[in-house]
């Protein structure tokens, strides 16, 4: 884990270095294409070979890890499938776990229109349950994956054993969240990158590491599919009423910290019928996903 020292406090930029890692990996260990899977999968996430995905006109990383219950682990936005490396590589030791890049993502198809994400993206999440022949998975989603989550519940309940939501961005509706991104996403469209993104989902950072995070995030990944994929957002918060029609299993979490999705986290944990809320008394939205107190929340949801 990489930290920096200010002052007298550590501010994690472990979320923010796995991509660095995975990307000077890459250079040593050339990626693989789709083969069937091995008799022993690897238990390590950044030791697993990068498998594919092609359909309908999108190519889709992804990498397994385990063997047993299918677990989906799904990113958040301007991250990939490295982020996952310490809960994918817990969940390991008794199931198997799938951890695709999503469109837009890491080594996955890019696209700059809108309307190629949204509910692409939980098309995408069904067909590769369905290239690897999983009638069913528990689901969990960090951030922007949590809302995509969210809707693969929706879509295809049958199909989600549990879902876990991890500091997902559920606000009333889709007009309250498409207000909350529309400066980040004119800073975007203007060049001005993601600091502005950055200094308010982690209002505790100072610029000294925000600036520095920002500009490593916009340099890995791909400008038109940062604008286009948050730009489609909104269309994917959850209606309430669907929402409490299902039968899911489910864990809403967050940290204390993480002070603009609490409030989503409370929300979604009063529409959702069958689920149990975690407000954890650290963690921000950088480090969330990583905390052993989430990965000890989820591996308890997944217990039959």
């Amino acid at each position: 884990m990489i930290r920096v020292r200010l002052g007298a406090r550590r501010w994690s930029l472990a979320r923010f270095s796995a991509p660095v890692l995975a990307a000077s990996l890459s250079c040593i260990v050339p990626a693989l294409a789709a083969q069937p899977a091995a008799t022993a999968a690897p238990l390590a996430l950044l030791d697993a070979p990068d498998r594919y995905m092609t359909t309908r006109a999108v190519r889709i990383r992804y990498r397994e890890v385990g063997q047993g219950t299918p677990v989906l682990l799904l990113h958040g936005y301007t991250d990939r499938v490295e982020m996952w490396a310490a809960m994918a590589d817990s969940l390991a030791r008794s199931h198997r776990v799938i951890v695709p890049d999503l469109r837009g993502f890491g080594k996955s198809s890019k696209f700059a229109q809108p309307s190629d994400y949204g509910h692409r993206m939980v098309d995408d999440v069904l067909a590769l349950m369905d290239h690897l022949g999983v009638d069913a998975a528990h689901v969990v989603g960090y951030s922007m994956g949590a809302v995509i989550t969210a809707n693969v519940a929706l879509r295809a309940p049958r199909r989600v054993h549990s879902a876990a939501l991890v500091a997902g961005p559920f606000w009333p509706d889709s007009a309250a969240l498409a207000t909350w991104i529309a400066p980040h996403l004119r800073e975007l469209q203007r060049g001005n990158g993601l600091t502005s993104f950055f200094t308010e989902i982690l209002p505790t950072w100072p610029d000294s590491v925000i600036v520095p995070v920002a500009k490593e995030l916009e340099t890995l990944n791909d400008g038109p599919s940062l604008i286009a994929s948050i730009a489609a957002l909104p269309a994917l918060v959850p209606d309430s009423a669907r929402i409490a029609a299902l039968r899911v299993p489910a864990l809403a979490i967050v940290g204390r910290d993480d002070r603009a999705l609490v409030p989503g986290t409370e929300r979604i944990a009063r529409w959702w019928p069958n689920v149990r809320k975690v407000v954890l008394p650290r963690g921000d939205h950088a480090d969330i996903a990583m905390l052993p107190e989430v990965i000890a929340e989820v591996r308890r949801l997944l217990q039959p």
